[in-house]
C-alpha cells in the first residue's frame, strides 16, 4: 500500500470515529453520585459514591466528571478539590467498552446544614483525543449533618426544675394563685383583695396574701464580642448550633437575636442580623431582631423571616427615650410586623409615647432596675403602657399645625 494510501485510510478512521463519537458518545455514558449514608454529625467522616457507565461498543478514553456542593463537606483527598464559595471535585476516568467504574470518595463533616448535589459536569474526549464533548446529567442527591452532640454534664443548668414558678422575695407582681395568709385591711389596699368570707367570720376586713413568684425562663447568650468580621460565619453558625440545642433542652422557639460590633455604644449590626434572621428563621424559630430603625433594613428581615422587629429608641441602658421615634413611627407605618420599641425607654411617659404612636409593645429593664421603688416603677410603667394602647386604639385627636380652633362655640350663645 502507497503511502498516499495509508493517509487515505488514516483521513478515512479519522473521519469515521469523528462521526461515531459525535454522534454516539453520549449515548448509554451514565454518572449517578450518592451518599452511602443519609445523615452524619458534624466532625464524622462520611462517603460519597461516584458509578460511571459506559454501555456502549465506542471506548471513552478520557471521562471527566465535576460536580460541586457545600462547602461544609471537605473530601479526605484534596488532588481533585478545590474548596470556595463550594467544595468542587474533579474526578478522570478512563471506560472502555461495556465498562462500569465504581470510585468510593470520602470526606469530613465541617459544618452541620443540608446538602444536596443537582447535576454533574460531563467533559468527554474522542478516541485519537482530538474533539472533546461537553454536557451534563442530573443528579439528585441529599446529605444532612447533624449539629455535634454536646454532654448534658457540661450544662449547670438544672433543666430538670425548669417547669413552674418559684417564689420570689422580690416583690414586683402578686401571683393571685399563690395564696399566703390572711392580715388586716389597711387604707388604700384595693377591693378585690378583700376577703369577704373571713371578714363575714370576724367581723373585721381582711384582705388576702399573695406570694410573688418568678417564671423560670433560661436565656442563651452568645458574646460576640472581640471576634472580628472574618468569623462571621462561624458565629453564625454557632448562634444556630445554641438556639438548637436550647430549643431541644426545653427553652423553646423564641429567640432574640442581637448583634453588636460596637462594644462603646452598642449599636445594632443590621446587616449581620439579616443573615442570622434568615438562617435562624429556616431552622423553624421565631426571631425577634433587634435592629436600628431603618425601613430598607426591616423590610429585609421581613423578607428574612423576621416574627417582629425590635428597632431601640436609643443607645442601651441610656434611658434617653424616643431619640429614633421619627425613624419608629415610618417602621410602624410601613412594616406588616409586630413593632417592639426596644432599648432606651426610661419613663413610662416614654413608654406611652410609643404605645401611642402604634408601637405593638416596649420592652424596658435599665428604666426598672435604676428605680428607687422597682415595684412602684413597674406599677407605672404597666399603667402608662396599657394608656398608650388605648389611645392608639381610640384614635388621637388631631394637630393643628396653624391658628386655633375653640373647643366651645364663642358666638350666637348669649342668643338662645
Amino acid at each position: 500500500m502507497t503511502a498516499l494510501g495509508i493517509l487515505l485510510l488514516l483521513a478515512a478512521l479519522y473521519v469515521l470515529q469523528v462521526v461515531l463519537y459525535d454522534r454516539l458518545w453520549g449515548k448509554g455514558l451514565e454518572v449517578k453520585t450518592s451518599f452511602q449514608e443519609e445523615y452524619a454529625t458534624e466532625d464524622d467522616t462520611a462517603a460519597l459514591t461516584e458509578v460511571v457507565v459506559n454501555d456502549k461498543f465506542l471506548p471513552l478514553p478520557v471521562v471527566e466528571i465535576d460536580f460541586h456542593m457545600g462547602k461544609g463537606l471537605r473530601f479526605t483527598d484534596e488532588a481533585n478539590t478545590a474548596v470556595s464559595d463550594y467544595t468542587y471535585r474533579r474526578d478522570v476516568f478512563a471506560l472502555g467498552p461495556r465498562q462500569k467504574i465504581t470510585r468510593t470518595l470520602e470526606f469530613r463533616c465541617a459544618r452541620r446544614g443540608y446538602y444536596r448535589i443537582d447535576q454533574a459536569g460531563l467533559d468527554v474526549r474522542s478516541l485519537l483525543l482530538t474533539k472533546k464533548y461537553v454536557g451534563s446529567t442530573p443528579q439528585a442527591t441529599d446529605f444532612y449533618v447533624l449539629p455535634r452532640l454536646v454532654s448534658t454534664q457540661r450544662i449547670q443548668i438544672p433543666f430538670s426544675q425548669i417547669m413552674g414558678n418559684l417564689t420570689s422575695r422580690k416583690k414586683v407582681y402578686d401571683d393571685p394563685f399563690a395564696f399566703a395568709g390572711l392580715r388586716g385591711y389597711v387604707r388604700g389596699d384595693p377591693m378585690k383583695y378583700i376577703n369577704w368570707k373571713a371578714t363575714a367570720k370576724t367581723g373585721q376586713l381582711l384582705v388576702n396574701l399573695h406570694e410573688s413568684t418568678l417564671s423560670q425562663k433560661v436565656a442563651v447568650v452568645l458574646d460576640l464580642e472581640g471576634l472580628g468580621v472574618q468569623q462571621a460565619d462561624l458565629l453564625n453558625e454557632e448562634a444556630v448550633r445554641i438556639a438548637r440545642l436550647a430549643r431541644e433542652l426545653g427553652c423553646g422557639d423564641f429567640v432574640k437575636i442581637e448583634i453588636m460590633r460596637d462594644s462603646k455604644y452598642l449599636l445594632p449590626d443590621n446587616q449581620e442580623t439579616i443573615r442570622a434572621t434568615e438562617t435562624l428563621a429556616k431552622e423553624g424559630f421565631v426571631v425577634m431582631p433587634y435592629m436600628y430603625p431603618d425601613l430598607n433594613t426591616a423590610r429585609d428581615l421581613v423578607n428574612a423571616g423576621a416574627a417582629a422587629v425590635m428597632p431601640l429608641a436609643s443607645p442601651i441602658g441610656s434611658n434617653k427615650g424616643l431619640a429614633t421615634k421619627d425613624f419608629i413611627q415610618i417602621l410602624i407605618d410601613e412594616i406588616d410586623l409586630p413593632v417592639i420599641v426596644d432599648a432606651g425607654i426610661g419613663r413610662p411617659s416614654q413608654a406611652c409615647e410609643a404605645m401611642e404612636m402604634g408601637a405593638a409593645a416596649i420592652m424596658a429593664n435599665t428604666a426598672l432596675a435604676t428605680a428607687g421603688d422597682l415595684p412602684l416603677m413597674a406599677s407605672a410603667f404597666r399603667k402608662a403602657i396599657e394608656a398608650g394602647r388605648q389611645a392608639y386604639l381610640s384614635g388621637l385627636g388631631r394637630v393643628l399645625v396653624r391658628g386655633a380652633a375653640a373647643s366651645d362655640p364663642l358666638t350666637g350663645f348669649l342668643r338662645d
